[in-house]
Order: structure tokens, then sequence, then C-alpha cells
């Protein structure tokens, strides 16, 4: 009887052991999350996967040194869970996780193709395991012409299992640009945040304190009626249950020239952002967010600069 107590103990500290083992990145203290548009990351004939269906040929891919550099930016960075745009397909990213990013490659690869018919994408590299990924593609709302109107690319919601019990909600953009002309596709923007609130007060209906990080490439800058719709609440019934998210470089006070992630020559901005809603703000790691413009391969990787914060997930939210 002893014997076989001893062995059930054994067998229940093992069974402890190598649960721990496969799961020793959910217990980590800190976790880091990065945004960045990767710019152009398509199929080309040096790549085994193509999408014939996208019109991804119009527009340039990488150069080999374009990879590279992208790899060392990305591999610098090192951020635990990191949201991209600008990504034809699932099988370039996977093709480009193993390739090129090698011991610094992701477990946990999300995307889920979108409108765009160029194949911009928006996809998701974690660390950390995802618990499920839903597209928004097909969600649409209703203009003033009275026209429907989809996601430029997509909303993609991930859920990403980390130091507690309930899931962390990643929401990914990346909202229509201004190539063809600023007012004229601000009102599309416009309309898709409203989508954005209207997921994102769904879910807190179901759950007032769910945890949430939003971020990606929104296309505008900080003063621009889509950012403050974010920041700011305005109880409407599309989302009535919506909270205002923070802007985490309005947190930290981070100062003008410091937040610039696309800078161009025309004009240096920020439209890269990473929000975070109030039940979260506990777990953040006061000071740490920050536009990355100090790694030498930068300029050959992307016309973005990633955007970077860090998290505590084994705090007590006191």
């Amino acid at each position: 009887m002893l014997y076989h107590k001893y062995i059930s103990i054994i067998t229940l500290l093992m069974f402890i052991i190598l649960l721990l083992i496969s799961n020793e990145c959910v217990f980590a203290k800190e976790i880091s999350i990065a945004s960045y548009n990767v710019h152009f990351l398509y199929d080309s004939n040096k790549n085994q996967y193509d999408d014939p269906y996208t019109k991804d040929e119009t527009r340039p891919s990488k150069s080999e040194k374009g990879y590279k550099a992208l790899a060392e930016v990305i591999k610098t960075i090192d951020a635990d869970i990191i949201a991209l745009q600008e990504v034809e397909s699932l099988g370039v990213l996977n093709e480009f996780n193993d390739k090129y990013l090698k011991e610094k490659r992701y477990k946990y690869i999300v995307l889920l193709e979108g409108n765009d018919e160029v194949g911009i994408d928006v996809a998701l590299m974690s660390r950390y395991p995802v618990y499920s990924a839903t597209s928004h593609k097909y969600m649409k709302i209703r203009n003033k012409e009275g026209n429907d109107i989809s996601f430029a690319r997509d909303f993609l919601v991930v859920k990403v299992r980390v130091g507690f019990s309930e899931p962390l909600y990643i929401g990914v953009v990346h909202l229509k640009s201004s190539y063809e002309g600023y007012k004229q596709n601000l009102k599309i923007r416009r309309l898709e945040v409203k989508m954005v609130k209207r997921i994102i007060s769904d879910l807190y209906a179901t759950n007032p304190k769910i945890k949430f990080i939003l971020l990606g490439d929104f296309n505008d800058n900080r003063n621009s009626s889509v950012i403050k719709s974010i920041v700011k609440y305005k109880s409407k019934k599309t989302y009535l249950n919506y909270k205002s998210f923070i802007d985490l470089c309005d947190l930290d006070g981070l100062e003008k020239k410091k937040r610039y992630t696309y800078p161009s020559s025309r004009a240096k901005q920020q439209i890269d952002y990473i929000f975070a809603s109030p039940d979260i703000l506990a777990y953040y790691i006061k000071g740490s967010i920050k536009v990355i413009d100090d790694i030498p391969e930068l300029e050959n990787a992307s016309d973005h600069l990633p955007i970077f914060c860090k998290f505590d997930f084994a705090k007590k939210n006191n």
C-alpha cells in the first residue's frame, strides 16, 4: 500500500511538472506586445505560396534584402505577441517565420483572409497559446448614401492565453488608407471604427471586465475624429456597452517626436497605436510604450516603425 501511495504521489508530481513545462510561457511575469506594418509581405517567385486571385503582382514584393531586414527587426524586438499588417497569406507568413526568424520563430500564427483585393491582410504571431481567432470581414455598416460598407481589410480578434484565467483579447486593425484622398477615405475609417466599437461593445455585453488590447495601423493622426472616437466615450445604441480605450502613448506622456510610426519624408506622423481597455491598465508596465526607431535594418524592412509595450500579468489587480 505504501509503495502504491508513493507511486501515486510521484505520478502526480510528474504530471504537474509536465503541465508547467507545457505551459511555461503562460506563467511568465512580463509579456511584450508590439504592432508592425511590415509593408508588402507578399508572395513572390522566391516562395512556394501564391494566391492567384489577389492583385499583389501590381505591387513589388520584398527583395531578399528586405526579407532579411524585416526578420532582423522582428528578432531584435523579440515581442512575445506581435500584430502585423500587410501580409498576403498564412502560407507566406509561415514560410517567413520558419525560414527567416529561425531560432526566434513563433509557435502560434494567426491569419484569416480579409477583404483587400491586393491581399493586404492582418495577422498575429504569438509565443502564447491562442484560444480562438475571429474574422469580421463580412460585417457591414450602412453609410449616409445607403451603401453597405465592410472593413477594407478586416478586424481580427484573437483570444490569447496569458497569466490569468480569462483570455486576453487582442484586436488587430488596418483601417482604410488615405491613398485615394484623405477626406474621401476618412468617411470609411469612421465607419470602420464604428464597427470595431460595436464588436467590442457586444463583447463587453457578455463580460463587462474583459481585458482587451486594440492595436494596429489606423491610418490617421491622434487629433483625428477616428482616434478621438476610440479614446472618448459616447453612449450610442450601436455600442452601448463600449468603454473608452486608453492610448498608452498618452498615458505615459510620450512626446510628439517620439510617437512617429510613419517617418515619411513628406510628413512624419503617428498612425500606428496600441490602445488598452480600462480593465487591463492595472497590468500595464508604465513607461514601456515606445516606437522602435534604433534598429539599423528598419530602413530596409518597412516604411513604418514598430510600436511596443509591456504588461505584467502576474501582478494582482488590487
